[in-house]
């Protein structure tokens, strides 16, 4: 699902402006710790308690959609390491979307 239009960076942007100004309020509180994927292009947004489920659901009505993705409430989707301290290791933001997109693109492969 690599995008030709747009840098992973822009789509990161995009996509946090778009939540903070226009999502967040309405979902946070009711959702937190579910997953929101949100088309940067359109603003359609879904959310599941999965990673994946909203990024297919946007997929589906919209192929060609620009998507980016978050956990709601918190600062990290996912979590890897272990507890050196009181301090928990976060992967990435940049990583964890590299690795998502991949993700999304052999699930997508396999609905052909």
């Amino acid at each position: 699902m690599p995008y030709n239009k747009f840098t992973s960076e822009v789509v990161a942007a995009r996509g946090k402006e778009i939540y903070r100004q226009q999502i967040q309020n309405k979902v946070e509180s009711e959702h937190r710790g579910k997953f929101l994927s949100v088309d940067i292009e359109t603003g359609d947004y879904e959310i599941d308690t999965d990673d994946l489920t909203p990024t297919l659901r946007l997929l589906a009505k919209r192929p060609d959609a620009v998507i980016y993705s978050l956990r709601i409430g918190f600062k990290a989707a996912h979590r890897m390491g272990f507890k050196i301290s009181n301090t928990d290791t976060m992967i990435d933001e940049q990583v964890w979307a590299a690795r998502f997109t991949e993700r999304c693109s052999r699930q997508l492969s396999g609905l052909s």
